[in-house]
């Protein structure tokens, strides 16, 4: 249960992080004045963090799962 929470939570992560590249692809269209450049830049920063660590979580949880896994049906031929 809590891995299925877990991946839950990176994809939502990752959701996010579409969001604030998609945020800041829309301000740098209308950017004017120096402070729009940093708040595009910082939301670009912020998404590119997202992404990384939504990818990273989502990754180990699927491997760790999936080894998981395959010791309960190891386990399993054992005990036949």
């Amino acid at each position: 249960m809590l891995l299925r929470v877990v991946g839950m939570l990176s994809l939502v992560v990752c959701a996010l992080a579409v969001y604030f590249a998609g945020v800041a692809e829309y301000l740098d269209e209308s950017a004017a004045a120096a402070a729009d450049h940093a708040l595009v830049r910082a939301l670009r920063v912020l998404a590119g963090a997202c992404a990384i660590s939504g990818f990273a979580v989502g990754i180990f949880v699927l491997t760790w799962r999936d080894e998981a896994i395959m010791n309960a049906q190891a386990a399993a031929r054992v005990h036949r």
